[in-house]
């Protein structure tokens, strides 16, 4: 399980919109990816778009590899 510490630490910010090394909250996903928060969770629920891992306190987190699934 990963730290809420380190969702926002993982990498630094790279000039293209998704950095390989990061790990972004659900919301910052959502907007680079051009889908809802909504759409992802949904996603989750029926297997097609896992997050790359959870917080501490349950909010899901998502890899930049995971954009080209969406």
């Amino acid at each position: 399980m990963l730290s809420e510490f380190s969702v926002g630490i993982i990498g630094a910010q790279a000039e293209s919109p998704m950095n390989e090394e990061r790990l972004y909250k659900a919301i910052e996903f959502a907007r680079v990816a051009g889908v809802t928060v909504r759409t992802l969770h949904h996603y989750d629920r029926i297997g097609l778009l896992k997050p790359g891992g959870y917080t501490s306190t349950g909010y899901r987190v998502h890899s930049p590899g995971n954009r080209r699934k969406v």
